[in-house]
């Protein structure tokens, strides 16, 4: 394997035997691709796919030694973007490692599209609760809520989900209940 990457322009940054190092060296050095063997022990190729590929280190192309439908359907369901099986072959390996790149550029481009709208929608459900409760404690319309929400993080140069949210702990700290201690005063007490 050292051999094909390097004849073909590849760096091999790190190589083990083990699954317990996998993890702990692909944190550590960053790999662009990683290359497991489903054979690695003492968990298999898959494990250690899962694991990298939820913690969204890097691209996974598992190598196999035999190909199986039940392989195949546990690969796809941890994710993995490539299966090669063995021997290697530069005609097989190297489309393999440009796809799994590509494909993880795509993925990590739909992820981070995923949190931009999700981040959206949570600013549009607090600047709309902090319209509400405008509307109830103010007797204020609407759109004069929504005015004052975008006048005010103009004024401040504060985005409309930091003021929405100011409005909004403003509202909860006065609603809650104040509790005051008051010690009586008894008339015609002894001086």
């Amino acid at each position: 394997l050292q051999q094909i990457l390097c004849s073909a322009g590849y760096d091999l940054i790190a190589e083990t035997e083990t699954s317990d190092n996998v993890v702990r060296l692909t944190r550590l050095l960053r790999p662009d691709i990683l290359i497991i063997s489903n054979a690695l022990q003492p968990q298999g190729g898959t494990t250690v796919a899962k694991e990298v590929l939820e913690k969204r280190l890097a691209p996974v192309i598992l190598t196999l030694e035999d190909v199986t439908p039940e392989i195949v359907r546990v690969a796809c369901a941890v994710g993995v973007t490539s299966l090669l099986s063995k021997p290697l072959r530069v005609a097989n390996l190297i489309p393999a490692i440009e796809l799994a790149q590509s494909r993880w550029a795509e993925a990590l481009k739909a992820q981070e599209y995923l949190h931009c709208l999700q981040e959206k929608e949570s600013t549009r459900d607090a600047v709309d609760n902090a319209k509400r409760a405008l509307m109830e404690s103010c007797n204020m319309s609407e759109k004069r809520a929504y005015r004052f929400i975008q006048r005010h993080s103009i004024d401040t140069r504060s985005s409309m989900r930091q003021v929405a949210e100011a409005i909004l702990n403003d509202c909860e700290r006065v609603a809650r209940p104040r509790i005051t201690s008051s010690v009586p005063v008894l008339e015609g007490s002894a001086r």
